[in-house]
């Protein structure tokens, strides 16, 4: 069972049953109700493993989330499938493409206003909402940078897909298990806060043959470690031991 999201599926596999919780930074409860079902339980948030433990799911492990390599594919891969190469060029600075917040509470980043920051920073800038797979890797294939900004401190899906399309990644850093899997500098360009943001768009930016070090680097990780056919070896490893 793979949580997408929403909390009103009732259904459960039979067992042994194994559960992969996606946003328990969204909906703690939800998913701890859920997990209390199971045989094994995984997360894609490093820091529900002790909060579920606290709370009484022992058989819970880390799995962070990963890429659909078919999906989201890089430029070379877009030519491969005969694309043209003027549709491929990198028309802009940066490409977000996702999920848009505004809240304020505490503890959220308001990706409007860091978005609002970044794109009067850098108009030749590219967002979307509601795109998904090909889609999405066409916005960030088209961008020198693929950007990120975590809702709630969450290694998110974007980490990963950026990466695949061989785009370089500006993300930022205080994000639960980033650096487990990944190197700032290496695999992509952190940040805390707006205004470091912004620094670091420049500084990348700056130095193309950085960002292609950085594209490159994380495209050879995410493709040979940190797909969900990665995932899903791991999972049917666990419950072959149930």
């Amino acid at each position: 069972y793979i949580d997408d999201g929403r909390d009103d599926l009732q259904w459960l596999p039979p067992h042994p049953r194994a559960y992969y919780a996606i946003d328990t930074h969204l909906g703690y409860g939800y998913r701890l109700w859920k997990a209390r079902q199971f045989d094994r339980v995984f997360t894609a948030q490093k820091d529900a493993v002790p909060q579920m433990k606290r709370d009484g799911v022992e058989n819970v492990a880390w799995l962070p989330l990963g890429c659909p390599p078919a999906a989201h594919i890089s430029r070379q891969e877009f030519l491969d499938r005969g694309a043209p190469v003027e549709d491929l060029k990198q028309e802009w600075d940066v490409a977000f493409v996702g999920f848009l917040n505004d809240s304020h509470e505490v503890g959220y980043n308001n990706r409007v206003d860091y978005l609002d920051r970044l794109f009067r920073e850098f108009p030749a800038s590219w967002l979307s909402v509601n795109v998904f797979f090909e889609e999405m890797a066409l916005r960030f294939v088209k961008a020198r940078l693929g950007f990120n900004v975590s809702i709630k401190r969450d290694l998110n899906m974007r980490v990963f897909e950026v990466m695949s399309t061989g785009t370089a990644l500006l993300t930022n850093r205080n994000v639960e298990g980033i650096d487990d899997l990944f190197e700032e500098g290496v695999d992509y360009f952190g940040y805390e806060g707006p205004e470091e943001m912004l620094e670091a768009a420049h500084a990348a930016l700056d130095k193309p043959e950085d960002c292609a070090r950085v594209a490159a680097s994380a495209f050879q990780k995410v493709r040979s470690r940190h797909t969900y056919a990665d995932r899903m070896k791991v999972i049917v490893e666990e419950m072959s031991h149930v």
